[in-house]
């Protein structure tokens, strides 16, 4: 039997628009929250990435669906499909990679504080992308993105035992994967789907 609390659909997504402008405007102070909760990855998952996927998936479908000739609906079904399956799969792609990275140099904690990495730090990007889908003509806030790093180098500062410059290289490399390998799966599937 579960211990944790049932919560409505408004309240989590009040708490998950409330975590993720925390991560935006304080991050320092939000990483430590993230660090006191120790949520284990299904609930990190369940609470924060897939109903902040799932708002991406909604509009990118109602994007296409609207701003294309003859409502077409099979399209916005598929765009709809490769935004989510390239965001799930880039996140947990993401995950796997950190999980190597912790093996080979010992760092990032364990299973669950790597999840929370990716998926906090990935939730600036998926802001973004929410943004641009329902506002197409806000495409040039992708750049905004890079502030991710930002947030993310937050969160290696608070890392004991690892020098400034390995701190660094980690916000590289979590940063490249959590925004790189969900565009390299979109990629590959928008080549195998042939819209």
């Amino acid at each position: 039997m579960s211990n944790q609390k049932t919560i409505s659909t408004a309240q989590l997504y009040r708490n998950l628009m409330l975590r993720a402008k925390n991560l935006v405007l304080q991050p320092r102070s939000e990483w430590a929250t993230v660090r006191s909760e120790r949520k284990n990855l299904n609930e990190v998952l369940s609470e924060f990435s897939l109903p902040l996927i799932s708002l991406v998936t909604l509009a990118t479908f109602l994007n296409i669906l609207v701003n294309h000739q003859g409502f077409n609906f099979e399209l916005a079904l598929k765009h709809a499909a490769l935004i989510f399956t390239s965001l799930f799969g880039g996140l947990y792609l993401a995950w796997l990679l950190l999980k190597t990275v912790r093996s080979a140099t010992g760092v990032l904690g364990d299973k669950n504080q790597i999840f929370e990495l990716a998926a906090y730090a990935s939730g600036f990007w998926y802001l973004i992308l929410l943004l641009t889908a329902l506002v197409p003509e806000l495409t040039m806030l992708n750049f905004l993105a890079l502030y991710s790093f930002y947030i993310l180098w937050t969160y290696m500062e608070e890392i004991p035992g690892i020098s400034r410059e390995h701190k660094g290289l980690l916000t590289l490399l979590v940063g490249f994967s959590i925004h790189f390998l969900p565009l390299l799966v979109r990629q590959i599937l928008f080549n195998l789907i042939h819209f």
